[in-house]
C-alpha cells in the first residue's frame, strides 16, 4: 500500500529512492501528553459537575461546554499535529532531496544533489550549505542525522 504522503508524482524516470522517512516520532510527544493532561482536566471537572456535592442541574451548562470542548481540544491539539506529522516525508533519490509537507493541499521542496555544497548536522536538525554565500537550509525532525548526513556528503 502506497502512503498518499510520498511524492510519486515529483519523481523522475529511473530515479532511485535510497532514503524516504517521517520526521522523528518524538515531534508527538508533547501532543500525547497534552491529551492526558486535557482528558484528565476536563472529565475531572465533569465527575466533581456529576458529583452528589453539587445540585442536579445546577451546572449543567457548564458539564455541557466541557463535553464540548473536548473533543475540540483534542482535535486541534492532537489529532492536527498528528495529521501533519504524517503528511510530512524526507525522500533522498540518487539525484535529488525531496520534502513534502501536507496531506491535503501538499507543499514540495526538491533540493538536488548537485547543488549541495555541503552538510552539518546538529541534532536531528540536517543543515544543506546550497548557496556559498546564505546561510544553510534547515531540515528539522530529520531521523538519524549522521547516516543521512554521511548519505548526502557521499554523493555530493
Amino acid at each position: 500500500m502506497a502512503l498518499p504522503s510520498f511524492p510519486w508524482d515529483e519523481m523522475d524516470d529511473g530515479e532511485d529512492v535510497l532514503l524516504d522517512t517521517n520526521p522523528v516520532f518524538g515531534r508527538l510527544t508533547w501532543p500525547l501528553l497534552e491529551l492526558a493532561a486535557i482528558t484528565g482536566v476536563i472529565w475531572l471537572l465533569v465527575g466533581f459537575i456529576d458529583s452528589p456535592r453539587i445540585a442536579p442541574g445546577d451546572l449543567a451548562g457548564l458539564r455541557d461546554v466541557l463535553l464540548l470542548m473536548w473533543p475540540i481540544l483534542v482535535a486541534w491539539r492532537v489529532v492536527k499535529p498528528g495529521l501533519e506529522w504524517l503528511g510530512e516525508r524526507f525522500v533522498l533519490t540518487d539525484r535529488r532531496i525531496i520534502l513534502r509537507r501536507g496531506l491535503l493541499r501538499p507543499r514540495v521542496v526538491t533540493v538536488d544533489l548537485r547543488s549541495v555544497r555541503g552538510v552539518d548536522r546538529r541534532g536531528n536538525v540536517l543543515q544543506l550549505r546550497v548557496s556559498p554565500f546564505g546561510p544553510p537550509m534547515a531540515i528539522r525532525d530529520v531521523p538519524a542525522t549522521r547516516k543521512v548526513a554521511k548519505m548526502v556528503n557521499r554523493m555530493t
